[in-house]
């Protein structure tokens, strides 16, 4: 068990070396062993740490200014992917994340993953001027979830010119139990202890907490509910 310490060690400091001398003007520091991820950069001043293994996956940052802090937990094929200046990721110590992606794009976003949520496979988009995704503590999310913070492209009225579809935050609270193949929209916020059953499209926001929704739209059907991740 030593000798793989020391090993990995070994390969951890020949890699940040690696990333220092290829990107001189960002700060990068992988203090895990990053197996198989293809790492692209083009920019200045940006900020990449990495307290994890992460097993396969692509990293792409094209911009700067941009900040990756990502901490203790279980990565497979996690794939970032920034376009712009000034964005922002932190996820926290989690169980478990697979198969996920985080797109930026413009300016000054943000996606934060606080601590002990397991994501089994998911795509989280945000563009925009200060847009964001936050996902509150001990998040559980199925397979295949989609949250959209912005449309990415624009809808334009004919007449004034004007863009209809605006950029809006999604904000999750505690506790969120999100089914396999929920869509949540821009503009939504979700409470605390609640539940989005299978296949369900969240276009407007769940301003209470512990209540089963499902539907498209979403609908609460259920209220004074709680979950656990264990059977029982």
């Amino acid at each position: 068990m030593k000798l793989k310490a020391v090993i990995h060690k070994i390969l951890r400091l020949i890699f940040n070396f690696k990333m220092k001398l290829c990107y001189s003007k960002n700060s990068i520091n992988f203090l895990g062993i990053p197996f198989d991820i293809d790492f692209k950069l083009k920019g200045i001043s940006n900020n990449v740490i990495i307290k994890s293994h992460v097993l396969g996956g692509a990293f792409e940052i094209y911009g700067n200014n941009n900040k990756i802090l990502i901490e203790e937990g279980n990565f497979r094929n996690l794939k970032v992917r920034i376009y712009g200046d000034n964005h922002s990721l932190h996820i926290g110590k989690n169980k478990k994340i697979i198969d996920t992606t985080f797109f930026f794009n413009d300016n000054n976003t943000s996606i934060e993953i606080l601590e002990g949520s397991y994501i089994g496979g998911a795509l989280f988009v945000t563009a925009g001027l200060n847009n964001s995704i936050s996902v509150g503590s001990n998040a559980l999310f199925s397979h295949n979830i989609e949250l959209w913070a912005s449309d990415t492209h624009s809808i334009i009225d004919c007449k004034s010119q004007e863009r209809l579809n605006l950029d809006a935050p999604i904000v999750l609270g505690d506790n969120i139990w999100l089914g396999s193949g929920v869509k949540v929209l821009k503009g939504v916020r979700i409470l605390n202890n609640n539940i989005v059953g299978i296949g369900s499209i969240v276009s407007k926001s769940i301003l209470e907490n512990n209540v089963l929704s499902v539907g498209i739209p979403n609908t609460i059907v259920k209220r004074n509910i709680d979950w656990r991740e264990e059977r029982i």
